[in-house]
């Protein structure tokens, strides 16, 4: 093992949180979406209250979480001494390791989990192997981190709904290691020869419409298009398909603003709509207060700051000939 000082640029290793992403077995990202980090190609994502809260608590947690577990199990654990770690041969594998056995050759991995599903098994299940009792997605963490540092075997505990500690002790696996290391091998290839995995998600292609798209700008032609030969066969599927979903669509925006307006009309202010014979509630009516962003007049009150903030996305936009003159 070789110890490294601590890296904050994530792009030159493959952490433990990626692992999951690059096999495809992660609920918040996908193989292109590693790639595109790991080059530095991916495009600042919004603000999410929800999901910014998640990682802060969870973070915020960690020390209660091990400390629960040396509380339950009677294991002391320490900080890991060192920031950042880097696998010995292997090393475009690297990260951050929360906790370390005091006395044991192995780490622990905290977890904050909100609601128990199918995918956790029960402490000390009879018919569960430990490493079958976690999700693949933090199996595959565990395994990463335990290559790197050379343990024989790693605990995770898992707080459940702010109350219910559960932990497991994961054996130290040669076959799940081989596995981890070169898929974790034949993406770094794919990183290092500028080889994206295909996109899977609809992000996935508007990030690499997006650097398709800067590409074509840094060589001065942004206008460049592909000349793709459409079959009859495919345009009657996908394009005709296209045009009655678009029609679809406006019509039935058009009559819900009518319906919308025409109850607006009839109630003139909040109210709880209920069923006549039966007193059901079946909805309501309220008003809500927004607040928006002038952003034309930040951009011109204070036009330095305001350019330091820009970020310019693309989307695709389909336009098809004679769309208006298509039957309904």
């Amino acid at each position: 093992m070789t110890d490294s000082p601590a890296v904050s640029d994530r792009a030159g290793y493959i952490g433990g949180s990626d692992l999951a992403g690059i096999l495809g077995l992660s609920l918040w990202t996908t193989p292109y979406q590693v790639f595109a980090d790991k080059i530095g190609a991916s495009v600042p994502r919004a603000y999410d209250a929800d999901t910014e809260d998640r990682f802060f608590m969870g973070n915020l947690l960690e020390d209660a979480i091990a400390q629960a577990f040396t509380r339950k199990t009677g294991k002391p654990v320490v900080r890991s001494p060192l920031p950042f770690y880097r696998h010995a041969t292997h090393t475009f594998m690297g990260g951050h390791v929360d906790f370390e056995l005091f006395e044991e050759p192995a780490l622990l991995e905290c977890k904050n989990v909100r609601h128990v599903s199918d995918d956790w098994g029960k402490q000390d299940d009879p018919d569960r192997a430990p490493e079958c009792c976690i999700p693949l997605y933090y199996l595959t963490q565990v395994d990463h981190y335990m290559a790197v540092r050379g343990f024989t075997h790693a605990y995770l505990a898992a707080l459940f709904g702010g109350v219910e500690l559960r932990y497991w002790k994961i054996p130290r696996s040669a076959e799940r290691e081989q596995i981890v290391i070169e898929a974790e091998r034949r993406f770094w290839e794919r990183v290092t020869n500028d080889d994206p995995p295909p996109p899977q998600t609809i992000d996935d292609v508007m990030l690499k419409l997006q650097r398709d798209y800067e590409g074509i700008a840094n060589k001065g032609r942004r206008s460049d298009r592909k000349r793709v030969v459409v079959t009859t066969e495919l345009r009657d599927t996908l394009f005709r398909a296209l045009v009655r979903s678009r029609k679809a669509a406006t019509k039935a925006k058009k009559e819900s603003d009518l319906l919308k307006a025409s109850i607006l009309a009839l109630v003139q202010g909040p109210a709880d709509f209920v069923e006549e014979f039966t007193g059901e509630k079946i909805g309501r009516l309220t008003l809500q207060a927004r607040k928006g962003f002038l952003v034309r007049a930040f951009s011109e009150a204070h036009p330095d700051i305001a350019a330091s903030y820009q970020h310019e996305t693309i989307s695709p936009r389909i336009t098809i000939e004679g769309e208006d003159d298509d039957e309904e």
